[in-house]
């Protein structure tokens, strides 16, 4: 894979100095456009010497080929659209970069408390460096879970080329919040103040935000999944504690109005860091994400 030429094209050259907006070209050539592009936005901001930080957002899937591109890396330059954009951040951005922060929210389906996620090391440490900036960034909740340098998501990408990473759950639900907005906004300009990058935070930016609040968001049993199909009520708030054994959700049937709903359960103790957004459901849904306290070492 990573002999492969990539057929992506950039209109930007990351050479230059200054600020610069244009697209990558990926080629797609179709029955109503022989031999075109689809035109993805980036933008290449330099002044000199110093670290250079690749920020990355999007959405889950492809619109093209329904790939979820944080689960197609390394990707392949010869592959579908997916993996033809996988290859080009592996093998020619995160190459460039010293850092790497990929801006997730929930997507339309999952609403989370603002969350930074970080992978441990090996040995199930925090790497320092990642604890001081997801301190500065000071998302409510910063997310741990276990090192994995082989799988086919962004933080396996960034941690094979040797840069530090972490990606975010800031809220979702297909929505902006004010919350999660400025959430995010003061988050990355503290965080790219710490690195070295900004000289200076603007005025507006709180400089002395709350702490954040460390858990462990790994384990099966702190998964809550529809059983059935049907109608999702929700029968605790996002950011509540819950214990185990305690009901999670009723699924009701309005096809047959005087069935009993069903009670969903929770099969572990902790916070409710996600909870599902759409009513309707079908098994295998998750509804549900907790975390257990996790003591920053």
């Amino acid at each position: 894979m990573t002999t492969q030429k990539s057929r992506i094209e950039s209109e930007v050259d990351f050479c230059a100095q200054g600020k610069h907006v244009g697209h990558l070209r990926l080629p797609h050539s179709v029955h109503r456009s022989a031999y075109g592009w689809l035109p993805m936005p980036i933008a290449s901001i330099s002044n000199g010497d110093g670290p250079r930080v690749l920020l990355m957002a999007g959405t889950r899937t492809s619109p093209i080929d329904e790939g979820n591109l944080n689960r197609e890396f390394p990707g392949d330059a010869n592959g579908t659209m997916t993996q033809m954009i996988a290859h080009y951040i592996e093998e020619v951005l995160m190459p460039r970069c010293d850092a790497m922060f990929d801006f997730h929210s929930g997507g339309s389906s999952l609403l989370y408390v603002p969350s930074v996620q970080i992978q441990l090391e090996a040995d199930g440490r925090l790497n320092p460096q990642l604890k001081v900036l997801a301190d500065t960034f000071a998302c409510p909740i910063t997310q741990v879970y276990p090192y994995d340098d082989d799988g086919p998501m962004s933080e396996s990408a960034a941690r094979r080329k040797g840069l530090l990473y972490f990606t975010t759950e800031l809220a979702g639900a297909g929505m902006v919040s004010p919350v999660a907005y400025r959430t995010a906004e003061h988050g990355i300009m503290r965080m790219l103040h710490k690195l070295g990058v900004l000289k200076m935070l603007p005025d507006n930016v709180d400089v002395d935000p709350p702490r954040t609040q460390y858990v462990n968001i790994d384990g099966g049993q702190l998964f809550c999944y529809a059983s059935e199909d049907g109608l999702f009520e929700p029968l605790v708030e996002l950011g509540d504690w819950v214990a185990a054994g305690q009901p999670a959700a009723a699924m009701h049937t309005p096809e047959s109005p005087l069935r009993a709903p069903t009670i969903i359960h929770f099969d572990a103790a902790g916070l409710v860091v996600c909870k599902r957004v759409p009513g309707r459901t079908v098994r295998g849904d998750c509804l549900f994400h907790l975390g257990t306290p996790w003591l920053a070492s």
